[in-house]
């Protein structure tokens, strides 16, 4: 019970061995991701809306802290043992992952289910209800593919849940490519890493020149496996895992050059990958746009694992942890419970940035009941397995 009562009080405390900056990172990720699904409804100017119709990069910064997290537990360990415990960390992933990402699948499928039920006959109902209904129904079985984690390669029932197939398919294969990679030199294991970097890239533009016209009339089909697929998507995984393998060698940059870099690269990035109207190439939009969020994303990472100067110290507020901890229910939420929120507003005649801020507050309502009830217990499992696994370790 003491562990448990531990576990509920790291919601608003950042743990030891924790970089507090990261917190921040994550907090900002999961804000922009809920603005860029809510921004549709609201009536932004132009430059404003184009900026939110591009928010959905803070998948890309969720991204980047994993491979960057990921990789540096897994270095980490084979620097002290020599080895990867596989088994242990599939469990502790498991362990992590798993009980909120299905209870929200079962509780989002029965809440279909029950909906369906309470409908009339179909053949009563007008044509926009039975639109629904129909798509309701052919839908709901797609929510295997969201179980199984393949939703990034065919249709899930839900539009969000492509991300997490790809962290999960990147947990699956990448720590065998460290147990082979940890062997190597580590010039040669860099070079590695940075040729698995470019081959997303690379494969994104050989899709556009192979499909010109679907690239430039922006085709469902052809966006979803541009922008959903593991093969296409890694690279910002990968820009974590770079970040880490240039720190653990010791790369030190002087400030004059950090503040060249961010001033002249890293900001002008993003700021173009954020408001892409000059992207008028295929090219430039579907293959190297990706690039520039990650590339972006990954130097501010750096910045903030430094540990000093004014941006480190604002990720590092207090304030954002509960964000942070929350980030990974609040994703598995909001899109169910802001499109309610908004509906609801705009039906009752109110402005829609009323329901967004409604919608807000229910998906953090939501990740604290998450957290507290489904994911604590699990994670007071995983904290005792390691601490077992380390002593097992240390008395071998």
């Amino acid at each position: 019970m003491l562990e448990y009562i531990r576990q509920i009080r790291l919601l608003w405390t950042a743990a030891p061995h924790e970089i507090r900056a990261l917190n921040g990172l994550r907090a900002f990720a999961i804000l922009a991701v809920y603005l860029f699904h809510v921004a549709v409804a609201l009536d932004l100017p132009e430059p404003v809306a184009v900026v939110c119709s591009n928010l959905w990069s803070g998948v890309d910064l969720f991204f980047v802290l994993s491979g960057y997290l990921i990789y540096r537990i897994l270095r980490g360990e084979y620097k002290k043992t020599g080895d990867i415990a596989l088994g242990s960390f599939y469990l502790k992933r498991v362990l992590r992952i798993f009980p909120a990402y299905y209870f929200f699948l079962a509780w989002a499928f029965f809440q279909a289910r029950a909906q369906l039920g309470e409908m009339p006959d179909p053949e009563l109902l007008n044509g926009l209800a039975r639109d629904y209904y129909e798509q309701l129904s052919a839908r709901l079985p797609e929510t295997f593919w969201d179980a199984v984690y393949l939703s990034n390669y065919v249709h899930g029932f839900h539009l969000h849940t492509w991300s997490l197939a790809i962290e999960e398919q990147f947990y699956l294969v990448f720590p065998w490519l460290v147990l082979l990679l940890s062997r190597s030199q580590p010039r040669a294991r860099l070079l590695a890493l940075v040729a698995l970097y470019a081959a997303p890239g690379v494969l994104r533009g050989l899709h556009v020149m192979a499909e010109p016209v679907l690239a430039e009339e922006a085709q469902v089909e052809f966006v979803r496996f541009i922008g959903h697929a593991f093969h296409t998507r890694a690279d910002a995984l990968l820009a974590g895992v770079l970040v880490y393998e240039l720190q653990d060698s010791g790369m030190r940059l002087l400030p004059a050059v950090r503040i060249a870099i961010t001033a002249l690269l890293a900001v002008p990035m993003l700021a173009l990958a954020h408001y892409d109207l000059w992207m008028d190439s295929p090219f430039l939009l579907w293959a190297l746009k990706f690039n520039f969020l990650n590339l972006g994303f990954a130097w501010m990472l750096y910045l903030a694992i430094e540990g000093a100067g004014l941006f480190s110290g604002l990720l590092s507020q207090r304030a954002l942890v509960p964000i942070a901890r929350l980030s990974y229910a609040m994703y598995l939420w909001h899109i169910l419970l802001s499109g309610s929120a908004v509906g609801t507003a705009l039906a009752a005649g109110q402005p829609p940035w009323m329901g967004a801020l409604r919608g807000l507050g229910m998906t953090a309502l939501a990740a604290t009941l998450s957290y507290v009830f489904i994911e604590s217990p699990f994670l007071v499992w995983k904290r005792r397995f390691q601490r077992e696994s380390r002593q097992q370790a240390e008395a071998d």
